[in-house]
């Protein structure tokens, strides 16, 4: 299973995640719409890695729905998913990528750049003054 985290330490608006298995880039719709293969993830003009806020937000949209996760998990997964926007994320330009293969309900690998497990990140959470 892609983009799975831990949350190892949070502040006031702030979690410290830590990649578990690898968050690819470019999933950060409903529907991947695919701009050039491989798919890479956004850079800033710096060139800082770009991890969507959206991206979390499915997250927790699909941990809230998953029913082998935990009662507790879900509740928590679903009050963040209607009550929160989370900032993009950027990460250094040194950030480590790795290349994954992801294949689809049709049997079509793609190819995507990935943060690898153990990549440490801040992400911003605030409340959503339209869900709140």
């Amino acid at each position: 299973m892609l983009g799975r985290f831990i949350v190892e330490d949070r502040d006031e608006n702030d979690l410290v995640l830590r990649v578990v298995t690898p968050i690819p880039a470019g999933l950060d719709a409903e529907t991947p719409r695919l701009k050039a293969l491989p798919v890479m993830f956004d850079r800033t003009p710096t060139d800082e890695i770009v991890v969507p806020g959206r991206w979390w937000q499915l997250m927790f949209e699909n941990v809230s729905a998953d029913a082998a996760a935990p009662a507790e998990m879900r509740q928590m997964a679903a009050t963040m998913a209607a009550t929160t926007i989370c900032s993009d994320v950027l990460l250094p330009p040194d950030s480590d990528t790795i290349e994954i293969g992801v294949t689809d309900s049709e049997g079509n690998m793609t190819r995507y750049e990935a943060l690898p497990p153990g990549t440490r990140m801040r992400a911003r959470l605030d409340r959503n003054p339209s869900r709140a």
